[in-house]
């Protein structure tokens, strides 16, 4: 219980404030715990934020897990893989990704996280392809690298915006159809996501 509460309580400081303004004093007061408590928990701040992440990036792996069983399409499932990825990024301060560079283990953690989401991305992109809702130009694999990385390198304020552009640009009559039909579902279906 009070190791729940510790996590709890530093996960929203860290997306509030980012990692190097905080110390293990604040944690335990924002977790109603001794700073002894937290201490016995967690030797450093270095620990509590590995496993803040871990189990942070866990639950947005079951939420993506979930989007599958309510996509209608496969580019539904893209729209709500890239719009849910997008909402979690925005929960952090900047000043947590700029500190985040000087916790290695992290920042690894991270980035498997986001090698996997990319990869899943890819994956429906290239189904997009074919089940013809993108243009095949016969790059393929380039072309949806191309995009999830112009995508995710967007500023995360603009990302879902974006988005819809960027997609559109690669549509084809069917695909452009469907994303009218996402677009007046889109968030029905997030509401539904977050329930499962």
């Amino acid at each position: 219980m009070i190791r729940i509460q510790i996590i709890q309580a530093a996960g929203s400081l860290f997306a509030e404030k980012g990692i190097s303004k905080l110390n293990m004093e604040q944690i335990a007061k924002d977790a109603g715990v001794s700073r002894e408590a937290v201490d016995m928990e967690f030797p450093s701040i270095s620990n509590l934020l590995d496993e803040c992440l871990k189990q942070r990036l866990a639950t947005v792996e079951i939420t993506l897990s979930a989007v599958q069983s309510v996509s209608e399409s496969v580019l539904e499932a893209l729209i709500l893989t890239l719009q849910k990825v997008f909402k979690e990024k925005s929960t952090f301060c900047d000043t947590f990704y700029s500190d985040l560079s000087k916790f290695p283990t992290a920042c690894k953690q991270l980035a498997v996280f986001n090698m996997r989401t990319q990869n899943k991305c890819v994956n429906y992109f290239m189904k997009c392809i074919d089940e013809g809702y993108f243009i095949n130009n016969g790059n393929q694999e380039r072309m949806a690298m191309i995009y999830m990385e112009e995508i995710n390198g967007l500023a995360t304020k603009y990302q879902y915006a974006m988005i819809k552009t960027l997609l559109k640009g690669v549509c084809t009559p069917k695909g452009l159809i469907e994303a009218r039909r996402i677009q007046e579902v889109i968030e029905s279906k997030t509401r539904k996501i977050e329930t499962i």
